[in-house]
């Protein structure tokens, strides 16, 4: 009866522990979960980058902000100075080649690569060159740069039209001299790696070619940023 009675408290002892117990590994399980759900959503995908926004009003002239005339004078000088054209025929396929190889060097970078007709277009954002309302080049930005000046060196038959510009909060005219000084600075960085100065034309457009809403954030960041396009220079056609 005694021996019994002792099982009888001992099992309903030992079930209340185990009770107390499972509650316990039940609730740390809990907390666990929810630790590993959070975990989870923080270590989710960035989302992917934001396409590139491309206004055929902007680039009418095949892509290029320079004017025609001004086009045709520089690549006129070009070839009397000894400039080395590209024939019409092997136009296309000396800028396919081009183009393969920037966008072989830029990936996995915030830069973008675009192609209007024959022209190309590098465009990076001003954040990845300059502070907010800087003109220096900040050293994160060197080793970019110095890609592109060999880049632009092995593609040497090309005008390179670099245009700067920028969200639309400041006036028209501090805008346009902002332009001016970091299209400044990188001219200075890349003809100190050899890129001739002569194939270049600077455009500073200040915020007269937006390519976002200049009334939100990701508008204005869209619109700060610098372009180089690549114009073959062509031969002289037969008359």
């Amino acid at each position: 009866m005694l021996t019994s009675l002792f099982f009888s408290r001992f099992k309903g002892t030992m079930m209340q522990r185990f009770t107390l117990q499972y509650i316990r590994v039940a609730s740390s399980c809990g907390v666990l979960t929810l630790l590993l759900t959070a975990c989870v959503t923080m270590e989710q995908e960035p989302p992917p980058p934001m396409p590139v926004a491309v206004d055929p009003a902007i680039y009418a002239i095949g892509g290029l902000l320079t004017q025609t005339d001004a086009l045709a004078r520089k690549s006129l000088e070009l070839r009397e100075s000894g400039f080395s054209a590209v024939s019409g025929e092997g136009v296309s396929t000396y800028q396919d080649r081009q183009e393969s190889r920037w966008r072989s060097v830029l990936l996995g970078t915030e830069i973008e690569v675009f192609r209007i007709e024959d022209n190309l277009h590098i465009r990076i954002p001003t954040r990845a060159i300059f502070h907010l309302d800087g003109a220096d080049i900040e050293p994160s930005a060197f080793s970019i740069l110095e890609t592109i000046s060999t880049v632009l060196n092995e593609f040497d038959r090309t005008v390179v039209e670099i245009s700067g510009h920028t969200d639309g909060v400041e006036l028209p005219a501090y805008n346009r001299e902002l332009s001016s000084r970091r299209i400044g600075s990188i001219v200075a960085f890349l003809t100190a790696r050899n890129l001739d100065s002569n194939r270049v034309i600077e455009v500073p457009a200040g915020s007269a070619y937006p390519v976002g809403n200049d009334s939100t954030a990701a508008g204005r960041e869209l619109n700060r940023r610098i372009e180089i396009t690549l114009i073959p220079v062509r031969g002289l056609q037969p008359e």
